[in-house]
Formats: C-alpha cells, sequence, structure tokens
C-alpha cells in the first residue's frame, strides 16, 4: 500500500447487522453514531488514512461497537485517528496495522484477527475470539491510549513497536487457538481454562519493542498481561504496571517487576 493511497483512505461498504448507527462521512471524518449500547458493523474494508479522523460515538463509556472487516485479503491500516467515547473492537482476519502516525484514543480498543460471534458478542460478558485459517498479524507503530475498557491486541504474530497505554484498564497481547476475555472489554484475567484452551501449534510470536503502560485503580486496571501458550515471547521494551505485569508462555508465569 503506498502512502498516497493510505492518505485517502477510509472505512468503506458499512453494513449494520445489529444494534443501531448511523454513519456519514465527510472531508476526511467518519462519524458513526450508534443508538444501542451494542452494535455490529461489517465492512468492505476498513482503514483510516494519515489526516483522516473516524468517531465512534456511542451511549456511554461502557457501551461497544465491533467492526468486521469481510473482504479476504483486506488488511486494515491505521494512519490516522480512531476517537470513541466507548469501546470499539477491531475485527479482521487479514491483519490490522496502526502505523507510526496512527492514533487510536477510545475507552477501549481491542484489535483481532481471531473473530467472535455475533450472538457472543451482543449478549456481553466473556467474548471467545477464534482463530481462523490464515489469521493475519497485528502491528503497533503508532499510539493507543484507552480508558477503563483497556487496550487488547490478540492475533498469532503481534508486535508492539510503538505506545500502548491505558488509565484505569489492562493491557493484554494474546496468542493461540482461542483467546477469551473474560469481560468482554472493562477486565481481563487469562484463566487456567483459557491459557489450556489456548495452547495450540499455530501460536506465533508476541514482539514489544515500544513501550507498554497501564495505570490503574486499587482494585481494576493497571495489569499487564502478555500470553501466548506454546508461542514464543520477545520482550526488548518498558512495560510499566501499577498492579503487576505477567508473561504466558508455554505453561509457565513469569511475573516482572510493577512499578508506577
Amino acid at each position: 500500500m503506498t502512502a498516497a493511497s493510505a492518505s485517502a483512505q477510509m472505512p468503506t461498504g458499512a453494513d449494520v447487522v445489529a444494534g443501531h448507527a448511523a454513519i456519514s462521512q465527510a472531508a476526511g471524518v467518519m462519524n458513526v453514531d450508534a443508538a444501542t449500547n451494542r452494535a455490529i458493523v461489517n465492512w468492505d474494508s476498513f482503514s483510516v488514512g494519515a489526516g483522516n479522523t473516524a468517531n465512534f460515538n456511542l451511549p456511554d463509556a461502557s457501551s461497544s461497537i465491533l467492526n468486521r472487516v469481510t473482504t479476504p485479503s483486506m488488511p486494515s491500516t491505521i494512519a490516522g485517528t480512531i476517537n470513541s467515547n466507548g469501546n470499539v473492537f477491531l475485527v479482521n482476519p487479514s491483519g490490522i496495522v496502526v502505523s507510526g502516525s496512527g492514533m487510536v484514543n477510545t475507552n477501549g480498543f481491542t484489535a483481532s484477527t481471531f473473530d467472535v460471534t455475533n450472538q457472543d458478542f451482543m449478549n456481553g460478558g466473556a467474548l471467545a475470539f477464534t482463530r481462523g485459517e490464515g489469521a493475519g498479524s497485528i502491528v503497533n507503530d503508532g499510539t493507543i491510549v484507552t480508558g477503563s475498557g483497556g487496550a487488547h491486541l490478540i492475533a498469532s504474530d503481534i508486535a508492539n513497536n510503538g505506545t500502548i497505554q491505558s488509565i484505569g484498564g489492562n493491557i493484554t497481547l494474546s496468542s493461540g487457538g482461542r483467546v477469551t476475555l473474560e469481560n468482554g472489554v472493562t477486565y481481563v484475567q487469562p484463566s487456567m481454562a483459557t491459557l489450556e484452551s489456548g495452547i495450540s501449534p499455530t501460536a506465533g510470536m508476541i514482539q514489544n519493542t515500544g513501550t507498554i503502560r497501564a495505570t490503574g485503580a486499587a482494585t481494576s486496571g493497571g495489569e499487564v498481561y502478555l500470553v501466548n501458550p506454546n508461542g514464543k515471547i520477545l520482550h526488548d521494551g518498558t512495560i510499566a504496571a501499577s498492579q503487576t505485569s505477567h508473561v504466558v508462555t508455554d505453561d509457565s508465569i513469569d511475573r516482572l517487576e510493577a512499578y508506577p
């Protein structure tokens, strides 16, 4: 993808398949105004070019919207800005890249190349993301900032070379065959069942050369998890957590030093 084509891009081919949302675009700005606490939009493509903005205006901070790319071999590039007062999910089996100019500023943000069912998403609660054939990778070279909803990257291969920061939430980079967010958007805690079901010969690589920083309250938020059962984790960056940090690879848990 050339820089010129990326700068001109906006999401295309919206189809609201659950919940209610109105979508408008003008002069490099897209507004998605959701009227329900949960909504699902299928897209032909979902990229935000440099200088462009996608705003997801949800009923409140606990509301969530799932954006799913349904066109094969159509990866997403976020070179512009995504804003939301709520929780934004982006599912694209072909891969997701937040480029160096990309900025995500939401209460919660989940990027996944594994899919989740419409019924589970609309029901709320625990969300099970399952790897499909040829699931792509996730790369963050930009800046992801969230609130209590946290930041969650789910793919066979994940690379963070930029900055991921959550104020009041948790940060999770997860791989394996199946990944479960125990409480949808606000809190992630890998259970033993999640780890056991995630062990897979398809587990790939999680690499952090950037900065991951989570700060939270005394009872929630402020935790960082790198979870890749039967895979590899390479950490050569910075992890700062107000509560604790975990690296999970194979069947072991190594606790990193946590500091404010």
